[in-house]
């Protein structure tokens, strides 16, 4: 089914925040998420085998804050082990 889901953290709990029939699609929703915050004091591009998607988003949101305060760096390997290669993480620091 080509399913992508979207989760995410709050207050400790990971849950679910929609899903996806396409990987543009869960991209656009990442960066989305980004852009919905009225302030950015950090953002962080993580991944997991998928450095070139990684680098992508990280163009993309650098409309939003600037490209060398990006932060980009993989994921370890006990969160790569849970979810495969391919996954793609937005970390935002700021007030929404």
């Amino acid at each position: 089914m080509k399913v992508n889901p979207l989760l995410t953290l709050r207050e400790g709990l990971v849950q679910p925040a929609g899903r996806t029939r396409s990987r543009a699609g869960a991209v656009d929703r990442l960066y989305e998420y980004a852009a919905g915050f009225r302030r950015i004091e950090e953002l962080a591009v993580e991944h997991t085998a998928c450095p070139e998607e990684a680098e992508a988003l990280l163009d993309r949101l650098s409309a939003l804050h600037p490209r060398e305060r990006i932060f980009l760096s993989k994921m370890t390997p006990v969160i790569g082990a849970h979810t495969g290669p391919g996954l793609l993480l937005v970390g935002v620091l700021g007030d929404r």
